[in-house]
């Protein structure tokens, strides 16, 4: 098998699994491949390759997947915005408290005093804080 087609084949492969893993991570990878077999179509030199897959990695990931998030508005901190915090140091605003999500310890802040223990649900992402709301009696129930 020719050394561009595993390139290629790489490359396609990265590029599905961007498809179940948002957020440019395998499309670096895709950018990388690419480079690497379009050195391979020119040169046998398997270390020229290898430098034309790292110039694309490092051109797309620090250029073009830049300019995709800005221009999609993605984040993958999005995914996090209604998802519910178990607090686990009191919040007494304006201070923040500190809150598990998913295992990860957040800092948190809210409009509203939260004990330790309580619920909360993210309302916003700032940086390493999560702006939350105490989560509502009937709501905590459920």
């Amino acid at each position: 098998m020719d050394i561009w087609l595993i390139w290629f084949i790489a490359g396609a492969v990265a590029t599905i699994l961007e498809i179940a893993i948002p957020g440019f991570y395998m499309l670096t990878i895709s950018a990388a491949c690419l480079g690497g077999c379009l050195a391979a179509l020119f040169t046998p030199s398997l270390i020229l390759q290898m430098v034309f897959a790292l110039a694309f990695l490092l051109a797309f990931a620090f250029f073009l997947r830049p300019f995709l998030y800005k221009k999609t508005g993605y984040s993958h901190l999005d995914k996090i915005i209604g998802k519910t915090v178990t607090i686990t140091k009191d919040v007494i605003p304006p201070e923040k408290g500190r809150g598990t999500l998913s295992g990860v310890e957040w800092a948190i802040a809210s409009d509203d005093e939260i004990k330790a223990g309580e619920k909360a649900v993210v309302e916003s992402v700032g940086g390493a804080v999560l702006h939350v709301n105490r989560l509502n009696k009937e709501e905590r129930e459920c």
